[in-house]
């Protein structure tokens, strides 16, 4: 059974912006933006920080940005850990960083995905990439860190163009 979430809508502009929430409140499964009409570029990033469907935070701007730049129609920003914390070290003292429902949040993302966790979420990443991939997703990153994880879009260059990922 998955657990029940709520939905919370904001517009903003042109910007329609959904979040879905934990009952709790402590995770956030998903957020959408939406400008037009089209495709969504997805993106699957660490753990949501402070965004919510009322107010961004600077990689949410960063990620509609370089969305809209590529002509998607909105984004559709995901993680692999649901836990809402500005600090990814949260993530390892936490009895479940991950949430009961983000699993299948995960399972029903459609590609092209953008990839970008960063080296804090390399496990957990590595297994994301390989059932994306058995499943047919296209995969994308903005580079790659040392130990071969896609860089958060934060801390690359809004001048990188996204490239794909078969790592």
């Amino acid at each position: 059974m998955v657990p029940r979430m709520i939905a919370r809508e904001a517009r903003r502009g042109d910007t329609v912006s959904v979040a879905w929430y934990s009952e709790c409140g402590r995770y956030r499964y998903r957020l959408t933006q939406a400008w037009g009409a089209g495709p969504l570029l997805a993106a699957v990033l660490l753990n949501p920080s402070t965004a919510t469907e009322e107010a961004g935070d600077a990689t949410l701007t960063r990620l509609a940005a370089r969305a809209r730049g590529a002509g998607f129609a909105g984004l559709d920003l995901r993680n692999l850990f649901a836990l809402r914390s500005r600090d990814p070290g949260d993530l390892r003292r936490a009895a479940d960083p991950e949430g009961p429902a983000n699993a299948q949040t995960l399972a029903a993302l459609a590609g092209p995905i953008l990839c970008g966790w960063g080296n804090a979420g390399l496990a957990a990443g590595r297994a994301f990439a390989r059932g994306a991939r058995a499943a047919g997703l296209r995969l994308m990153h903005l580079g790659l860190t040392g130990s071969g994880a896609p860089r958060h879009p934060l801390y690359v260059a809004a001048s990188r163009p996204m490239e794909d990922w078969d790592g």
